[in-house]
Parts: structure tokens; sequence; C-alpha cells
């Protein structure tokens, strides 16, 4: 769609109730495709169990509910399944679903945002996080459905980073053959290699593809972090130079420096022209205040110290205290920002004395400088000494000396961390404690140390007439400035991210397609887009990342830093951001994939596992996200905000367009500070791990009757601590809880380990998983099958001989990335031992023996998985059953 075509037009936005309508249609347009003998009706709702308490006269339990303390709401299930039921009739017959009515984006109904479950007989399959080591176990895992008939029976897959890229090359093969996971997978049944898995197999070192030579892998990521750090260096060194700029301005000579504050001196230069142009005089600023250091500042805090005093008496005075709350009042309000002003005023005095002190080091104010006129110039004078080093040995040596300095100094405090990490005594815990801190402040200081030093040294050249560069001389750095000013407009955030590296080797790993049996020509899916999957006969995919909101005042109340925010085939978004249709709406309203060109299955499962970034949801360190943006460390990608998108017409005035054209170039600044919310014209998404790592959150808030669920996370200590954190999140978000006997997993898994640590081990048929209930909120219960990474000793040979040479596994770092054929093929080997031992009876499982929903036997929990997934025979297979 053309721009002028889209002038004056908005996007529409939906509740995830309209989500649910369609991606039910889907389900039973799947469903109806699917072989004889896996066919199954449209989706239907799950009925409560007769344990369950019973609701006279409801027909939708969840919403009735929703009167009491909770005050929560689902959708009206009858009403959203005879939507469904429409919008599937409209699919099989090719035309688009027509969903009513859009959401008002200024004023989103709060009881539809984040509606309750609407408990329904789909299933759905999660594969979790962990990079290039969970998706060759989920790898392993799917070529043991699809050997055992099981692999066609899902309706969803949903799928987090690592998980993610294993799933994307599932469901975008499968929807480029057109035949259902039931007939066909791309991977085959695990017995020998399809050429898909070979494929994979040949890219599992997918960051530094085999297919080169080390030299060109290296001189290309070299030339990529190279291309970051030069563009990050644009609009840095652009702020640098104005500040120095501003500064020289104020002080226009080293004498300058030491008469006055910060802002009397700059408000003193700017009304001198005011006095030229209209000749009259204007009191100085700094005759006010007083020619001393830090003068404003002191009136400043006079200023500060009456107002609190103030507030003092009218909270003593005052019978109504709550007008002088120290919760949310207006005294409370204005103490707080003349606080935030006192400190910006403070580092500002600090400024000319920290540039005369420099300059007295770098010999600029002469040979015989003047002794330091205070305390905290003299300090300041100590400190630069090494300044010294910049004209005595040259920049580039002398920055040299300062990293290794600071490498060495981190690498103490790591081998520290590393020794006291499992510390028992308090000597120990206090060293570990200091190694944290020490590594953390070296990490998180050593880059806005540098930029302020940066800063001083320009300030100090432009005051002085930057005489070292003699062919521009002092128009240099204005002339820089406006160069540098042009380049930040220019420049597109996602554009040199390290998301675009990232994504490229992903899809050249994962998204390919080979179009006949026998045929090795290879076709590359880089451009397919995510609305394609749409009539792809797999399960329909959801892929999860987190929507970053730092700094939203409402979302981010509890701590997570983040969002859920998913792409599918029809709709991309969140609850926060409401839900965008993922192509051009049927009512002439352009999609996501149209507003974003960018926007496909490659991207989307590129920020699925965009796994380091200054901002990382509920794994933000915030004390190095000015470092880590900076330092162009950053995987996330920037995307338009379909709530922002839906307010205003893709064509408005020329105003709004420059307002979010300026806001858009900001975004270093605001990554750098946290500066993250649901409003702002662009969003910044990450790894969906970075608020759940399991993809199990979306297959809960969709009601699934069945989840199987695949955590291949590294977890060395056996934690379970994700699967804690889903339950945390449903229990709170939906008031679903997770019933689910998973200790004997970690206990078998310990000792296993131990024994091979000692060089004996008895092998142990399980347990690998474990089968629990989904208890939802209205009565009705659902059944979680939970695979977890483990050994316990009945594994193939050579997957216990990896693990004798490599004890972490099968959890080791997922840092690691550049997987060996032999490392690939362990975990893969061992995500099909699991799945398939399950399902042929040969290794024991964990069951729900106490508790509401549980079991009488463990035959009776494997019947109800097994009745959920109906095994179907393939075409192969048939032929070796007997009459």
């Amino acid at each position: 769609m053309s721009e002028s075509a889209r002038a004056g037009t908005r996007i529409g936005l939906r509740y995830f109730e309209d989500v649910l309508a369609v991606e039910f249609a889907r389900i039973a347009h799947r469903r109806a495709r699917r072989p004889e003998g896996l066919r199954r009706t449209p989706v239907s709702l799950s009925q409560p169990r007769e344990s369950a308490p019973v609701r006279e006269k409801s027909a939708a339990p969840a919403a009735e509910a929703a009167d009491g303390p909770n005050r929560r709401r689902a959708p009206d299930h009858k009403q959203l399944l005879a939507r469904a039921k429409v919008f599937a009739v409209a699919i099989r017959e090719g035309r688009k679903p027509a969903l009513g009515p859009h959401a008002d984006a200024g004023a989103p109904d709060e009881d539809k945002q984040r509606p309750l479950p609407v408990p329904c007989d789909a299933t759905g399959l999660s594969l979790s996080g962990g990079g290039i080591r969970s998706s060759a176990v989920g790898l392993g895992v799917l070529q043991a459905l699809y050997a055992r008939g099981r692999l066609g029976s899902f309706d969803y897959i949903s799928t987090v980073s690592g998980g993610g890229y294993i799933g994307a090359s599932l469901t975008g093969g499968l929807a480029k053959s057109g035949l259902p996971a039931a007939e066909e997978s791309p991977f085959g049944d695990g017995v020998a290699d399809s050429p898909a898995v070979a494929h994979l197999r040949d890219y599992s070192n997918y960051l530094f593809p085999r297919e080169r030579s080390a030299l060109r892998n290296w001189t290309d990521v070299v030339a990529i972090l190279l291309r970051g750090l030069v563009a990050n260096a644009v609009p840095v060194s652009a702020t640098l130079l104005l500040l120095a700029i501003v500064t020289a301005f104020a002080f226009p000579s080293f004498g300058d420096l030491l008469k006055g504050s910060y802002l009397p001196s700059l408000t003193d230069r700017l009304t001198s022209f005011v006095e030229r142009w209209f000749s009259f005089h204007i009191i100085s600023a700094n005759a006010i205040v007083g020619h001393r250091q830090f003068a404003f500042t002191l009136v400043l805090l006079c200023l500060l110290a009456l107002v609190l005093v103030a507030w003092a008496l009218a909270r003593s005075a005052s019978v109504r205290s709550e007008s002088w709350s120290d919760a949310d009042s207006r005294a409370l309000q204005i103490s707080g920002a003349m606080v935030g002003v006192v400190a910006v005023s403070a580092f500002l005095d600090l400024q000319p004395i920290a540039i005369h002190a420099l300059a007295s080091v770098l010999g600029f104010l002469g040979a015989n400088p003047p002794p330091p006129q205070s305390i905290l110039e003299a300090a300041l004078v100590w400190a630069f000494r090494p300044f010294e080093m910049v004209k005595n040995l040259g920049g580039g040596v002398s920055f040299a000396a300062i990293a290794a300095a600071l490498s060495a100094a981190a690498h103490v405090f790591r081998t520290l961390l590393a020794e006291t990490q499992n510390a028992k005594t308090w000597t120990g815990a206090g060293a570990k404690v200091l190694a944290q801190t020490g590594l953390v402040v070296v990490a998180a200081m050593v880059v806005p140390l540098a930029l302020w030093g940066a800063y001083l040294y320009l300030a100090v050249t432009i005051i002085e007439g930057w005489t070292w560069f003699p062919l521009l001389h002092a128009a240099a750095p204005y002339v820089v400035c406006v160069v540098l000013i042009i380049g930040v407009f220019r420049l597109n955030a996602n554009a040199y991210s390290l998301l675009r590296f990232y994504r490229d080797r992903l899809s050249r790993a994962f998204l390919f397609w080979f179009p006949t049996a026998g045929d090795h020509s290879i076709r590359y899916l880089d451009d397919q887009k995510l609305s394609e999957l749409k009539e792809g006969a797999g399960p329909y995919p959801v892929i999860n990342s987190a929507l970053n909101v730092e700094g939203s005042k409402m979302a981010n109340k509890r701590g997570r830093n983040a969002d859920f925010f998913t792409f599918t085939p029809d709709f991309v978004g969140s609850d926060l951001t409401l839900f965008a249709s993922t192509q051009d709406d049927g009512d002439g309203r352009p999609g996501m994939e149209t507003i974003e060109p960018a926007l496909n299955l490659a991207t989307a499962m590129a920020i699925s596992g965009a796994a380091v970034s200054a901002n990382m949801g509920s794994s933000t360190s915030r004390a190095l996200t000015p470092t880590l943006a900076l330092l162009n460390v950053r995987l996330g990608y920037w995307v338009r905000n379909p709530r922002d998108l839906a307010k205003s017409p893709l064509g408005a005035g020329l105003l709004k367009r420059a307002r979010q054209f300026i806001a858009s170039r900001l975004w270093l600044l605001v990554e750098a500070f946290g500066l993250l919310d649901e409003n702002s014209p662009h969003v910044y998404l990450t790894d969906g791990g970075h608020i759940e790592n399991l993809g199990i959150y979306e297959l809960i808030k969709r009601g699934c009757k069945l989840i199987v669920a695949v955590d291949a996370e590294a977890d060395p200590d056996m934690s379970f601590r994700s699967l804690q954190i889903v339950e945390r999140y449903a229990r709170i978000d939906f008031g679903v809880r997770l019933n689910l006997p998973w200790e004997p997993i970690a206990s078998k898994t310990r000792a296993a380990d131990q024994a091979l640590e000692a060089g004996s081990i008895e092998p142990s048929a399980g347990p690998h998983c474990a089968i629990g209930r989904i208890l939802y909120a209205d009565g009705a219960q659902g059944l979680l099958l939970y695979f977890k990474a483990s050994v316990t000793g009945d594994e193939k040979d050579y997957i216990l001989d990896y693990k004798k040479r490599n004890p972490s596994f099968p959890h080791e770092t997922t840092t690691d990335q550049f997987f060996t054929e032999e490392q690939f093929e362990a975990y893969r080997a061992l995500g099909f031992h699991m799945v398939d031992h399950f399902f042929t009876g040969e290794d024991d499982f964990c069951w729900l023996k106490d508790g509401e929903g549980r079991f009488e036997m463990p035959a009776d929990a494997f019947a109800a998985i097994d009745a959920e997934l109906a095994a179907y025979l393939r075409p192969d297979q048939r032929a070796t059953v007997p009459p």
C-alpha cells in the first residue's frame, strides 16, 4: 500500500477475545484438514469436573466470578464459540473474517485487556528458550512425536527464543509443503537424517557457519561489531561535542572557569547578546548569586531547606495530614523535583572546575599552572594525572593502557566471584558480595567515566581554540557538530543493531524447505511472511517476545519490566498495546507487515531469541543499562507501537510526524535510561525469556486442555525456576493453578550426576517428565505434560559418554552457541529419548498422586494424555501392519 493510499488511515486494534475467536476458527479449519483418525470437532469448551463447585445457571462461570473480589472477567463463552464458527465458515470459503468494531486505542476497555482464560479442548506444545541447545532438544522432541504419531494432534505450538528456531523451521516448512504434520514432518522420525536434519547439523554453529572460512567469519563479525560501535559513536559524539560547545560558550577562557556557577554564567553570556541588540543593561545572574564556585547550587540548597521546613511545619499544624502526606502529595512532588534540580546544578557546577583541573594537568595553563583554588580541584588534579599519558604517549596508547587496567580489575573480580560462588562461610559470602559489587562497578562505570573524560577534553580543546587542527581552527567543532547531528537523524535504530546479523544467520540455518522427497536442492524462506502461515497444516504458531516497559507507570508496578508480546499469523501485539492485524484487514486498514516491511517469520524468530540487550525485561540490570546501550550490545528490535498507530492516521499532520520522527531518533537515550513504556510511538522488543521462558503462559491464556511443555533451558541446579515463574504468573494474572509433581525429576537427576562423577551409575528408566493438572478459575481442569532436560542413566551410550566428558550436560551455558556435531547430536538424541520412551512406556514418569485433580494410578495419567493426543499411523507405517 502506498503512502498516499494510507494517508488518513488508522490501523484497527483488537482485544484478545477477537484474537481468540480467529484462532479457534483457524484451529477448526486445520482439524478438518487432518487425516482420517485425527479429525476432531471444532473447538469446544472444557466443562468443570464433577468435583468442582457447581454454579447454578451459569453459562460463563469465569465471567460470573468476576463479580467477586477479583473483579476479573472472561469473554462470554457461547458468544466466543459462535463467532469462531462464523469465522471458520469464512476461512473455509476463502474470505477474511469480519471482526466488527475496533477497540478504542485511546480508552481501551480494561475488562477486555487481560481477560481470564476460556477453558477449551485445544492442545498446545511449548518449546522453551535456551538458544541452540533448546532447538536441538526440540528437534529430537518433534521427531519423537512424529515417530509416535502424535505431532499432528497439536492445535498450537508456542515457542520462546531457541525453541522458536526449531518451531519456526517446522511451521515454515509445513506451510510450504501444505501437508498435515501427521503425514509429513520436515525432520523425519529420528531413524536417519533427512536432508532437513542434515542441514541443521551443518548449521549447528550458525553464528560462525562452517561453509565459510574461520578468517571470513571473524572478519565479518569484527566488521559488524565495529559498524555498531561507529554508528553509536555518531549520536554520542554529537551530544558530547554539543555540550562542550555550550560549556565553551559559557566560559570562553580558562580564567572564566573559576568565576561563577555554570547556569548563571551561561545566562550571562546569553543576556550579553540581548544587551548588544537592544542597548539596555540586564543585571548579571552571577552578581545575584555570587561569583563563587557552587554559588547557584548553594542558593538552591537553601530554597530546598526552606521548602522542607515549611512542609514539616504544615504536617505538624494540619489536621488533614494526608494533604501533606509522604505518599503522593503536592509537597512531596515539589520537594522531590527540587532535590533533582539541586543534583543537576551541583553536577553542572562541577564541570568548570573539572575542566580547569584537566587543563592544568595537560599543560594548557602553561608550564607553571596556578595552584588549585579548592580541595575539590586539588583532588581532581590528582585524579586526572593519568590523562598526562594522552599528551605524552598519544591517545591510542593511553586509552589502551587504561582499558588494560580496567580489564585486569574486572578479571580479578571475576576470578574472586568464581572462587566464592558456592561459599558457605561468612568470610566467603562477604568476598562474594565484594566481587559482585566490584564487577558491576567496573563494568557500569567504565563507559560513563570515559564519556565524561571525552567531554572534558573536548571542552578544554575548544576553549584553547582547537589549535591542534589548524585547517579548520575555531570553526571546526561547530562544523563537525552540525554534520554529526545530521547523521543522527539519518540513522535508524534497527539498521545497525546486532539483531540483523543474528536474524540473517538464524534464517539461513533454520528457515528452509526441500520441495520434494529425495530432492536436495534447498529453498530458503528468508522472506516468508508470518501471514503465510495462516494456511499451514501444522500447529498454529505463537511466537513469544518481551515488550520492555521499564518506564511504564501503570504496567510496571510489580517490577516485571516487561509484558507478553506475541507474533501470530493473524495478529501482532500484547494486552498493553492491544493487537493489530498481521496482514492488511479486509476493510482496507493496513496490517503490521505493511507498516513494518522487515517484519516476517525470520525477524519474529530473531526477536524472540534476542537474549542480550541493555533492556531485558525482568533480567534488566539498571546499573549496566547505559553501558550496554552505548556499546551497542543490543539484540532487541524497535517496532511501531500498534496502539500509537491506531490513535492517529498514518498520514498525520506535519507537526505530529515531525514529533514522531524526532522521538524515533532518540532511541539511544531511551534505551540507555530505560525510558520505555506502552504509549510511545515505538516499542522495544526482546527475548520472550525476559518475561517467561517456557511458552506455557500463552497456552494457559488460550485455555488449552492439554499442554505439553519441553523445558530445555540451562538449569544446572535443577531449581525449575522458569516453571515456578509461570506458576506465579498464571495464579496472579488468571487465577489458574498448576499442580505438577516435578521434584522426583530433580532428585533423580542429581543422584545420577553424583553417580557419574563417582565413575559408576545404575541406569534408571526416568523420570524425565511429570503429568499434572491445570486448574482453571471456573473449575475446569486441564492436563500438563512437562518434559525436563535431564539424564538418569538409561540414555544411549554416546549421550552418557558425552555427559562424562562434559558434566554440565544437558545444561551447558546458553552463551555457547557454537555447537559441534557431537554436541548437537547429544542434545537432539536426549530430546528424542525423553519423549519416545514416555510414549512407548519404557520410562517411568512423575504423576499427580495427591491434591485436586489427582490420578488413581500412573496408567490413568498416561491414558488421559493419550486420549488427547490420539496416535496416527503414517502411510509408510501402514504397510507393515498385517491385515
